[in-house]
């Protein structure tokens, strides 16, 4: 999110110099692109070998797990792993299964709201409750709006709508969170 709005501010910018008549409409129309790289990405995104063993396919699935695993015997192990979740014995080494149905996922949803157990409570807590904290803390609106309080405090600049202490404003903010952000998921983050 941080490094977007560092990009949206520095485009601005750049594009702020343009005639009003098309200045805005350069600025709005950016703004498509990311998803239209988001697109084609996921067009050219493998399928899942877990979706694949499910629905009886383990010849894709190891096609897939050896194009994103590191080795032949790490793309076998995750092979056997998905197999034996999916409840097909390890000697089927078919290309096409037949896959025991055991759900078709009816009351999934039901059942992770109503009946959660105590692991999953817990992360829905904290995931719709960092959600919630962080629509209603107004960052985005102080982030939204930090030029026009940056213009009524009497800092201006040439083009005030994108004045330089938004942009180091959002720089700080990217630079301070990469190093947390990379830090995710390793030894050293949860020192942070």
């Amino acid at each position: 999110m941080v490094v977007g709005i560092l990009l949206g501010y520095v485009s601005n910018y750049a594009f702020s110099t343009l005639p009003l008549h098309l200045g805005w409409r350069v600025m709005l129309g950016i703004g498509a692109l990311p998803s239209v790289f988001l697109a084609v990405g996921v067009l050219a995104m493998p399928e899942s070998p877990r979706w694949l063993v499910l629905q009886g396919r383990l010849g894709d699935a190891k096609k897939v797990l050896d194009k994103i695993s590191d080795s032949k015997e790490e793309a076998l192990l995750r092979l056997a792993d998905i197999k034996e979740a999916a409840g097909i014995p390890p000697e089927c080494n078919d290309d096409i299964v037949a896959v025991p149905k055991r759900s078709h996922g009816e009351g999934v949803w039901r059942d992770l709201i109503l009946h959660p157990t105590s692991t999953v409570r817990h992360i829905l807590i904290a995931g719709v409750g960092i959600q919630f904290f962080q629509q209603t803390s107004g960052i985005a609106a102080v982030v939204l709006y930090s030029p026009k309080i940056f213009e009524k405090a009497g800092i201006t600049s040439q083009s005030t709508s994108y004045s330089p202490p938004s942009l180091s404003d959002s720089l700080r903010s990217c630079l301070f969170s990469w190093p947390r952000s990379c830090s995710i998921g390793s030894d050293e983050g949860r020192y942070f």
